[in-house]
């Protein structure tokens, strides 16, 4: 895979490079392991998702077509709306590339959240068991 920097008001919010700590500012950072496993870690949330959101959505499109991909919740302390709307948006994607997504370790707090919203069943389909 290749190298991705963003820059954010000039500043370097993240690199992206296999199996490397991304930094996204303090409060989240993704990590991705073997090609098609993604590690998220902190706070999901309205400031960290965007950045999050554009690293693995860059990620995906560099990966082998047709296959599954995971994301690994166990390293998050905090998820509001946007960490579903940002799951919403990494199965949409998948999708479109004939990738499959597969969401481990999701807490209940972020599930409660999926059930205000009226998601609840559609995460349950890519739910690890």
């Amino acid at each position: 895979m290749n190298l991705v920097e963003v820059r954010g008001n000039g500043e370097l919010r993240f690199i992206y490079l296999q199996g490397v700590f991304l930094k996204t500012g303090a409060q989240a950072n993704i990590t991705l392991f073997d090609k098609n496993c993604f590690q998220l870690r902190g706070q999901l949330n309205f400031s960290s998702v965007p950045a999050l959101v554009k690293v693995a959505v860059k990620a995906l499109h560099q990966m082998d077509e047709n296959t599954g991909f995971e994301v690994d919740l166990s390293k998050v302390e905090h998820g509001d709306s946007a960490g579903i709307a940002m799951l919403l948006e990494l199965n949409r994607v998948g999708l479109a590339l004939n990738k499959t997504m597969r969401i481990k370790n999701i807490s209940q707090q972020m599930k409660v959240i999926a059930q205000a919203y009226g998601v609840n069943e559609l995460l349950a389909t890519m739910l690890e068991c």
